[in-house]
C-alpha cells in the first residue's frame, strides 16, 4: 500500500475521534456522556469492522485496496479495545469482580467479550512475520474468524439497544448479512 493510501486510511480514525470531541464540546453528550463515550468507539469498531469485510469485495475492481484490510482491521481492534477500556475504567472502574458479574448476568456483554477475545489473535497476526510463522494457509484459516466476530458484533450492539430503537442494528446487520452472501456467492 503506498504511504499517501496508508496515511489516509489511518487519518481516518481521527475523524471519528475529532467527531466526539466536537461533540462533546459543542453539542454535550447527553444525560450519560460515558455512555455516550462507550457507545460511540463500540459503534466505531463495528463499522472499522465492517468496512474490513467491504474490502474483499471490491478488490475485484480496486486491487491495491487489499493492504487497507490490515490498516481497516487494526482501526476496529483500537476502536473496540478502546470500547472495552473506556467501560471497565469508566463504568466499572476496574473493579473486576464487578466486571464477572456483569459478564455473566447481562449476556450482551458476555457475547461483546466473546466477540473482543475473539479479535486479539487477529490483530496480534496482522503482521507479515506472523503470516511467515504460521503459514498463509493457517494465517488465512484464522482471519476467517471475522466472520463469526462480525455476527457476534452485530448481536452484541443489537442485544444492547431498545426494542424501539432496533433501526440501526438492523442496518448493521443487514450490511453484514449482505457481506456474507456475496462471499458465499464468490465461493460458488
Amino acid at each position: 500500500m503506498s504511504v499517501s493510501l496508508r496515511k489516509a486510511a489511518w487519518s481516518l480514525a481521527l475523524l471519528p475521534l475529532g467527531w466526539l470531541g466536537v461533540k462533546a464540546w459543542w453539542f454535550g453528550l447527553g444525560a450519560n456522556p460515558i455512555e455516550a463515550i462507550i457507545r460511540f468507539q463500540g459503534d466505531w469498531a463495528l463499522r472499522f469492522l465492517l468496512l474490513t469485510l467491504c474490502v474483499t469485495p471490491l478488490l475485484r475492481w480496486y486491487p491495491t485496496l487489499a493492504p487497507a484490510r490490515r490498516t481497516l482491521g487494526l482501526l476496529c481492534f483500537f476502536f473496540a479495545l478502546s470500547h472495552l477500556l473506556l467501560y471497565l475504567g469508566l463504568e466499572q472502574s476496574f473493579d473486576w469482580g464487578e466486571l464477572w458479574k456483569d459478564i455473566v448476568k447481562r449476556r450482551y456483554i458476555t457475547v461483546g467479550m466473546l466477540a473482543f477475545l475473539l479479535l486479539i489473535p487477529l490483530a496480534v497476526t496482522s503482521t507479515n512475520r506472523w503470516v511467515k510463522r504460521l503459514g498463509f494457509l493457517a494465517w488465512k484459516r484464522l482471519h476467517r474468524l471475522v466472520w463469526p466476530i462480525a455476527f457476534l458484533a452485530c448481536l452484541h450492539f443489537a442485544m444492547m439497544i431498545k426494542f424501539y430503537a432496533y433501526a440501526e442494528p438492523l442496518l448493521y446487520t443487514g450490511f453484514f448479512l449482505v457481506l456474507l452472501g456475496l462471499r458465499f456467492h464468490r465461493k460458488a
